[in-house]
């Protein structure tokens, strides 16, 4: 992937807390543009990778370039990122507008531009009848949305969002979502990370999967799963005579395995782009009444339980 394509290039990054290792060895390209998960249990090392990225943690190995310049040292790279960290800090005495105020001024944005973006992203995120409201008598969902709304506030062309949704209730959940989808497709390179995957799932199907500090696997949740020949694909076929089929489909290419249950049957096989192909063969054989097939682990739990086991 040539630099002009890559929002956030990672070489060989190592990030130690005394001894205690953060994040080990992680080399990665994010693309420019689009919402990408970054999917691990508690502790994995995500928000160390987004301390890294954000230019806020000093690497201890390796190089982090984001838009091809060292945030550490380039204000540029800095003034492109907006970053919501997952702790919690509340000025004192300060209402909802002035703290993002503040913060745009501190981005650099004049007092009035400052002023008009955090009442356009409170109305965004649903909190324009909060801008008087001292922040410490806001609840931990609020504050949560007023976290990302400083974050949005300079326009930011890369967006790290660190457990953004923690604390929302599931309606304002689902308008963050959709609100963080948006972002990706209006090319904004948004890098969120969660433990959680439906969380995930619902924004991106784009993930890095991290896990004791190491990148284990990036990619489309599909292309990820593909890679994983060594758990054999399940593929169900809902029919109406399920042992006659199942007879037929024994000898399939890969199949290693096979469960009967009430209408229909779950194949386990190695080879999925072969058996698809003997399956249709089959089902014009037996005429089982099929009313359809579906794989039924590609999604982002079954392979999340594949590379974390244990989770």
């Amino acid at each position: 992937m040539s630099a002009p394509d890559v929002a956030v290039r990672l070489t060989g990054v190592s990030k130690w807390y005394g001894e205690v290792l953060g994040v080990s060895g992680v080399t990665l390209d994010i693309p420019r543009g689009g919402v990408f998960g970054l999917l691990g249990p508690n502790g994995a090392g995500k928000s160390t990778l987004m301390g890294v990225i954000s230019g806020l943690l000093a690497p201890s190995a390796g190089s982090v370039m984001v838009f091809g310049r060292d945030p550490r040292f380039s204000r540029e790279a800095r003034a492109g990122i907006g970053l919501c960290p997952e702790g919690d800090a509340v000025f004192p005495g300060m209402n909802c507008i002035e703290s993002l105020v503040y913060l745009g001024r501190l981005a650099g944005l004049s007092a009035a531009v400052s002023r008009a973006r955090s009442r356009d992203v409170l109305d965004q995120l649903g909190l324009a009848g909060f801008a008087k409201r001292e922040l410490r008598k806001m609840s931990k969902g609020e504050r949560q949305r007023v976290k990302l709304a400083q974050a949005l506030l300079h326009h930011p062309d890369l967006l790290l969002l660190d457990e953004p949704l923690s604390g929302m209730d599931p309606l304002v959940r689902i308008d963050v979502t959709t609100l963080i989808r948006d972002l990706g497709a209006g090319g904004t390179t948004v890098l969120v990370s969660s433990h959680i995957l439906s969380e995930v799932e619902a924004m991106t199907s784009r993930v890095i999967v991290v896990s004791a500090g190491k990148v284990i696997a990036s990619g489309q949740v599909a292309e990820i799963r593909a890679m994983l020949n060594r758990h054999p694909h399940k593929i169900k076929v809902s029919c109406d005579r399920p042992a006659a089929l199942a007879r037929d489909l024994l000898e399939g290419p890969g199949v290693v395995g096979m469960e009967l249950g009430e209408g229909g049957i779950v194949v386990r096989t190695t080879d999925p782009g072969q058996f698809y192909g003997f399956l249709n063969d089959a089902i014009v054989r037996v005429r089982p009444g099929v009313e359809g097939f579906s794989a039924e682990d590609h999604d982002l739990a079954s392979v999340f339980q594949y590379l974390v086991p244990g989770q």
